[in-house]
């Protein structure tokens, strides 16, 4: 009788531990934040801000499937070109379209964004709003 107590407590026991492991391995789960990235974003994007009669900054973002990419800012004057930035990134969305782009120089800028038709261009606009409420019309290369 002594022999069944004790297989009966190693039982219980490992179906207490088993149980505790189900339980706790599930709370994680829950706890993580998953990324996202939302498919209509991957590519390149590109704004062109005319700055005087000969002189443009061109501002652009390739986001990648694998949630990387590139930031590059360049200052056009006539025919020469100087890259102001050149940045690779990470990349993810969150709810109520709100975009993340974590810099390798660990700068974090935030956004909400919307994708739409530009009728002027016949191509899709990517509106990027800062907190400050200041928002950039990206274009898509093709």
């Amino acid at each position: 009788m002594k022999t069944f107590a004790n297989f009966s407590i190693k039982i219980l026991s490992l179906l207490f531990l088993i149980t505790l492991i189900t339980v706790s391995s599930c709370k994680k789960d829950k706890d993580i934040e998953k990324v996202q990235k939302n498919a209509s974003l991957i590519g390149e994007w590109s704004n062109v801000q005319q700055i005087g009669k000969f002189t443009s900054i061109v501002r652009s973002i390739n986001l990648k499937s694998d949630g990387t990419g590139i930031s590059q800012i360049y200052r056009y004057v006539s025919t020469s070109s100087t890259a102001i930035a050149d940045d690779k990134i990470k990349w993810s969305t969150k709810s109520n379209n709100v975009l993340q782009l974590d810099y390798e120089i660990e700068l974090v800028e935030t956004y909400t964004y919307k994708i739409g038709r530009d009728e002027a261009f016949n191509d899709t606009v990517l509106t990027l709003t800062d907190e400050n409420g200041t928002e950039i019309d990206y274009l898509k290369a093709k």
